[in-house]
Formats: C-alpha cells, structure tokens, sequence
C-alpha cells in the first residue's frame, strides 16, 4: 500500500529574555553644554539575527535622542542623538538550525543620566521575544492504493501552514515644505515617528509592503528658546519579489524603523523650510497558505484481520482575524513648578505585556507611554516635558476562539491628541491598534499503514445481526465493530445521513460472506 507525507508548520513554542544595553551619547563641539535633561527617547530594532542549534545570534540597535536646557543662554535649549549597537545570544533548548523563528523588541525601561556637561549615559532593559515555527509530519495511508475489501474513515482539515519567511532592508527619502502659516526652521530639535496602517498583500511572484511613517518634527524658531511643530504623514510601498510566493498566500510583516534621519534646508526664497526624511526600514515577512489535507482517520477490512499503525500530526486551523482600535485617556501633570503654556508636541510608545485567548475573545493587557513637550511659563526653561504611563486591558472579539488558542498580535499607536486642563496637567487621549491572528493546534491520529494480520483468529460473527442502537454509536464503529459496510448498512435500513441513526432503536446488519 502506497503512502503520503502530510506536513504542517506553525507557530507553538514562545521564548523570551531581558538584554542590559548601556552606552553613551555625547555632544558635539558645535553644541552648548548640558544643564539639564527635559525629554529623553529610546527605540530599539532588531538588524539580524541568526538561529543555530540551541541559540539564536542576534545585532540590534538603539536609537537614542534627548533634548536638553543648556548653559548658553543664546542657544537655550539643544538636544542630541546617537545610536548604540548591542548583540547577545538567546538559548531555547531544543533549536535547529534549520528552524524558522519570529523575534519581538520592545524597551521595558530606560535611563537617561548626566555625567557631565558633554557626556549622557544610557542604561536600558529590553525584552526580546522569540516564536519559534514547529514542524509536524507524518505518513498516511492513499486511499487509492488500499487492497479490496479494506474500508476507510478518511477526514480533510483546511490548515494554514506556514510555508516561507523573508527579510529585507529597504528606505524611503521624501522632502516636504514647511507651511507658509508657520515660522521658518532655524534648527530640528527633536522628531517623533511611528509607523501605521502597514499592510502586506501577496501577489505573484512576491509581495507588496504599504504603510505610512508619521513624522512630527519639533524645530527651534528665529525667537530665542521657542519651537514650533510641524507634522507629516509619509505613505510608503515596496515591492519585493519572490518566486515562490502565490497570490492567494496570507502575509504578515514586521517592520521597524533602523535609521531616521532629518534635516533643513533654505527654498527658493532663501527660508529655512525645507524638511528632509530619510529612514531605513528593516521588514520580516512570514507567508502563510491554507491547505486542504485529506488523511486516512481509521481502516479496517471487510475479507480479513488486518493490524493498523496510528501516528500523530498537529493541524494548525485558522479560527480568525481582528484589528481593533480603542481609545486609551490618562493625564500628564509637571510637579517642577515649570507652567505650561503651550503644548508642542507628543511622543508616544506602546508595549504588549501579555496577550490571551479566553473563550470569544482575545485579552490584551500592556502599558502606553506619552511624553508631552511644551512651552513653559519659566523663561529659564523655555521647553519642558511631562511624561504618563497608560496602563489598559482590551477584549478583541473573535468568535469561536477559545482558551489555549495560539494568539499572535501586533500593537501601535494611531494618533496622540491633547487639551490642556490647567498650569500643570495635560489630557491626553490615545488611539490603540491591536492586529490579532488565533490559530487552534488540533492534534489528528492518522493511519499510517494497515497489513494483513496473519496471527489473528477470524471472529465467528454472524452474516446479519440485528442491532441495538446505543447513544454514543456512529455508523463508522458500528460497521467495523462487525465488518460491514457503513454505506450497506445506511441502504439497508433507509438511513440517508448519519444523524438519522438515533431514529433508529434496532438496525440490521448484513455481513458480505
């Protein structure tokens, strides 16, 4: 008798740890000293990584920025950025080289601190999370190869397996104008971005990254200490291409921002409104295809006692998609006597602390964090900054999800605005985004070969039977239990589908001798 591989990979096993990374920023010659930090960012990205047997290799960077009052009274507020490249190793016990994983970054705590005038040091801890792609396979047997008289209980499962990950780098440049309504450059303080609305299609032959990379860029003014905002949304598309990817594949990406880069420039009337982005991009994208897998569930023969071998495969069957947007308020309030005035700009960042499935729902539990830059009363301190952590617990509905469903999501934050309340506290309401994907893993027996039992003794089982119809019977068990025929079984007794069984109390049962 012939035979078939079934296989299927997927997402099962999660990992994770907490990496130290400090470093240090310094300021240029052409910058004023330090007096004091008032606003301070860090973002980490993952650049590369490598999976061996038992540990992943992986590089990153930290992209770190703070603004500052300085000693120059001239220049009374400055800031300064740097980028700090960490690389560690991650053990996961039981890792192939050749096994596919999905890595997550996020910043769980970080520290900015004056050294002196020209130096700031930085410690942060950052969480990594590693999902590695199991593979399951096994034999079954081919329902078109199986000898007469053997009967079998075939079943198909539509499964979503994942079938092939690619990363790539790739960047954007674009150049916009400062509004005529707004005061012309003389220097970009600071820069806000994150990224929405991504989303990857599979097409023929490759696939198609969209999204857009909101820019808000914090500049000084001709007026000494004072800043203005000016926002950007800059839509992005690439196409990569790969020939084993077909059009009817499910895609999910990654993207982080690894470089970003500003600068200003005069225009035609020699102002300074000219706004330079420049950002590199670093995408993994996972394609995902369903696949419909036909399995032998039982056999057993009509003519002889035949032994069956059993083994195992996990399916992986998509139970469903949500993207939901909430809305998250807290308040920022400054306890350092610097007034607000005017609010300039805000920067936010959000993290997932966990995600679960309950039944109905998927749970998610993390923590925003918004920083407000505004216009102070204290002509000392021009600038300042308060800071809230927005704790939150969203329920996503999704039907049919139940506990112990695999859940992976994406998280990022849709727009920050604001109202200032009084001298010293500030509203701000955030809009969340959460992308979630559940996957149930449904473990499946599968024959994998059935042989003639030459040591079996033939049961003395009579050629017709009539028979008592029990609550947990099904027609399937009911024909092997005395080697009949399910289909003769049903036209024997009038019976057109299986759940016309129970309308039954006896049954009769003709044997093929």
């Amino acid at each position: 008798m012939d035979k078939k591989l079934l296989k299927t990979e997927f997402i099962k096993d999660r990992a994770s740890m907490q990496i130290n990374v400090e470093g240090e920023v310094i300021i240029s010659d052409a910058q004023p000293d330090i007096k004091e930090i008032i606003y301070e960012s860090a973002k980490p990205a993952i650049t590369f990584f490598n999976v061996s047997d038992g540990r992943i290799n992986f590089k990153g960077v930290l992209m770190a920025s703070a603004v500052y009052i300085s000693k120059d009274e001239n220049e009374p507020v400055s800031s300064v950025s740097s980028t700090i490249n960490f690389e560690d190793i991650m053990n996961i016990d039981g890792l192939l080289k050749d096994d596919c994983v999905r890595t997550y970054i996020c910043v769980d705590h970080y520290e900015f601190r004056k050294i002196n005038e020209r130096k700031i040091s930085l410690k942060a801890v950052i969480t990594l999370v590693v999902y590695k792609f199991n593979l399951s396979e096994c034999t079954s047997l081919l329902p078109e190869s199986v000898d007469e008289g053997m009967e079998l209980l075939t079943k198909s499962d539509v499964v979503r397996n994942h079938v092939i990950q690619t990363k790539n780098d790739f960047d954007i440049h674009e150049t916009f104008s400062i509004p005529a309504s707004k005061p012309e450059a003389v220097e970009i303080l600071t820069e806000f971005y994150n990224i929405s609305d991504l989303d990857t299609k599979a097409l023929r032959g490759g696939y198609r990254i969209s999204g857009v990379l909101n820019v808000d860029i914090v500049y000084l003014t001709e007026e000494s200490g004072r800043a203005d905002l000016v926002r950007f949304e800059v839509p992005f598309e690439q196409t990569i291409d790969n020939d084993d990817v077909m059009e009817d594949m499910y895609a999910n990406s990654l993207v982080d921002v690894i470089s970003f880069k500003t600068g200003v420039f005069q225009d035609s009337s020699n102002e300074n409104r000219i706004i330079d982005i420049d950002a590199v991009f670093s995408e993994i994208t996972d394609m995902f295809e369903d696949e419909k897998i036909t399995f032998v569930k039982d056999a057993y023969s009509i003519k002889y006692p035949c032994s069956i071998d059993m083994n195992k495969i996990t399916m992986p069957i998509a139970i469903g998609k949500n993207k939901a947007r909430f809305n998250l308020k807290g308040v920022a309030s400054q306890n350092n006597g610097t007034n607000i005035l005017q609010v300039i700009g805000s920067d936010g960042n959000v993290t997932l602390d966990s995600v679960y499935a309950q039944n109905g729902y998927v749970a998610a539990e993390g923590v925003a964090e918004v920083t407000v830059l505004y216009i102070a009363e204290d002509d000392s301190k021009p600038i300042y900054s308060v800071k809230a952590y927005l704790p939150f617990h969203h329920e996503i509905e999704i039907n049919n999800v139940a506990e112990d469903d695999v859940v992976l999501a994406d998280v990022y934050i849709d727009g920050i605005s604001f109202n200032i309340m009084n001298s010293s506290e500030i509203e701000v309401n955030m809009g969340i985004v959460i992308d979630v994907n559940v996957t149930r893993l449904v473990e499946q027996e599968v024959v994998s070969s059935a042989e003639k039992d030459e040591s079996a003794e033939s049961g003395d089982i009579p050629a017709a039977v009539i028979y008592t119809v029990q609550s947990n019977d099904t027609l399937w068990d009911i024909a092997k239990n005395y080697n009949a025929v399910k289909e003769d079984i049903m036209s024997l007794n009038g019976i057109e589908n299986e759940e016309e069984l129970f309308d039954r109390k006896r049954i009769l049962i003709m044997r093929k001798v």
